[in-house]
């Protein structure tokens, strides 16, 4: 079957999405010139505290010097090479970006493609990719030079090509699934969950193992293994290690000491939210300015309470800001014995409550971030009700999420394997990791947007008259 075979798409389509699209660039560049600092502001591009991870690296391998960094994958290398020497130094990174919005409309276009060809409406279809276009904790990181949009745009890519290859049995379609899919693990190495669930997704019977499934899989494995082994291989070369994602937060990241990272495993183990950034989380309280310990008398052990908290509060801030060695000591030191502690006397809470706990937080946030604008009471009407679309639409979505699994079983039986998947990364992110920044709901959120209108397919709005007899 030739790929382009059924390709449910007109002019009409792309100019209503294309138009949507520019629109929400325009936006979010305006917001982001206003209210981003001013330092990180790079033309169109706009840096975070990661960016000049992935650029570094790059920046020094243009120059001759090799990828020198074993803490991000070189999912950027080609893109960057490619922007480098056709827009030069200067303008690399708005190039990127550039590149980012149009992959953007590229992956809405990809939904609306899926959606149509699973037997939706053209308007629902057309409706389902415009609120991919529109949600802005999808949007907004288009404008930002991250592994995030590039990332989520390349599995969404993947998907579309499982998608057709399932259709149309080809094994070019297979092996070009594999192979975004694992560049989008180079942007986010979670992402590298899906790859068995994809090969199921597209391959069905495949527990058969018969010659021709053997064959499909060495064709789908094939790019993994060519891809990461020659970065492990370049790994052991240049540090005489063998690393196939990225080195140990210890190794990588100087704003991430060992106390901090022994001090991260208590507040997750706690339910604690990590994030310093998210009013009254655990993380604002060891490393900001929050004084309310934001724990309950219930969690606290025998050797373990509020002062002994704020104590290790204090002893860190004493490490962190004035490179105390031995309050560093002590912050490793008194996290473990708690930690061990809190293991032991709270069993359940550890083990079951505070994983819940962690789930809820991640699944119904109460912030929403990297929304450019002012604070909350600052905000005109449109950026409130922006601000308002971005939680309620998370909310809707992380919800959906979950009743995806149900849906998908009953109404959309071949998307099943892809609904597990999709919920089984918001449980691992949060019950076994403890990571909740809601940039790791991307993927998710894409996904959940194909199940939602993909489930409700024959769903009969109230407002629509039924014209069956």
């Amino acid at each position: 079957m030739s790929f382009w075979k059924n390709i449910y798409l007109n002019r009409k389509e792309l100019v209503v999405l294309l138009v949507l699209k520019l629109a929400v660039v325009l936006y979010f560049n305006w917001q982001y010139q206003l209210y981003w600092p001013a330092n990180q502001q790079q033309g169109w591009a706009m840096l975070g505290n990661d960016t000049s991870g992935y650029m570094r690296p790059l920046e020094a391998m243009v120059q001759g010097y090799g990828y020198d960094s074993v803490c991000r994958m070189p999912a950027f290398a080609p893109l960057y090479f490619v922007c480098y020497f056709i827009f030069g130094s200067a303008n690399v990174l708005s190039a990127l970006v550039l590149f980012q919005v149009f992959m953007s409309w590229i992956s809405a276009v990809l939904i609306f493609l899926i959606l149509k060809g699973n037997s939706v409406s053209n308007q629902r279809s057309l409706i389902g990719a415009s609120v991919f276009l529109l949600f802005p904790l999808i949007a907004t990181y288009d404008h930002l030079i991250l592994s995030d949009s590039l990332g989520n745009s390349f599995f969404l890519v993947a998907i579309y090509l499982a998608w057709r290859a399932k259709q149309s049995n080809s094994q070019m379609l297979l092996f070009l699934t594999s192979f975004f899919l694992v560049w989008s693990g180079f942007f986010r190495q979670i992402h590298f969950i899906f790859l068995p669930f994809l090969f199921w997704y597209a391959v069905p019977k495949w527990w058969s193992f018969s010659k021709v499934i053997i064959k499909k899989l060495l064709i789908f494995i094939f790019p993994f293994f060519v891809l990461v082994g020659s970065w492990a291989g370049y790994n052991k070369m240049r540090t005489n290690q063998w690393i196939f994602t990225v080195a140990p937060y210890e190794t990588c990241f100087g704003y991430l000491p060992k106390p901090l990272l022994e001090l991260r495993k208590l507040m997750i183990a706690m339910g604690g939210d990590i994030q310093p950034w998210v009013k009254g989380s655990a993380g604002e309280f060891f490393i900001g300015k929050e004084d309310r310990v934001p724990f309950q008398e219930k969690q606290f052990t025998s050797n373990m309470s509020e002062p002994e908290l704020k104590e290790l509060k204090r002893q860190y801030q004493n490490f962190y800001y004035r490179n105390d060695s031995l309050a560093g000591e002590f912050v490793i030191q008194k996290s473990n014995e708690y930690l061990e502690a809190y293991k032991s006397e709270h069993p359940s809470q550890f083990y079951f409550t505070n994983r819940l706990n962690l789930l809820v937080k991640f699944v119904f946030p109460n912030h929403a971030d990297n929304l450019p604008g002012p604070a909350i009471h600052e905000m005109n009407i449109f950026q409130k009700g922006m601000k308002a679309f971005a939680w309620v639409g998370m909310f809707l979505i992380n919800v959906f999420a979950f009743f995806c699994v149900f849906l998908s079983w009953r109404l959309a039986r071949d998307w099943f394997v892809l609904a597990i998947a999709n919920v089984l990364l918001i449980l691992i992110l949060a019950c076994f990791f403890g990571w909740i920044e809601l940039r790791y709901l991307l993927p998710i959120h894409s996904l959940s947007l194909l199940l939602i209108f993909i489930g409700t397919r024959s769903a009969q709005f109230p407002w629509k008259k039924n014209n069956t007899p």
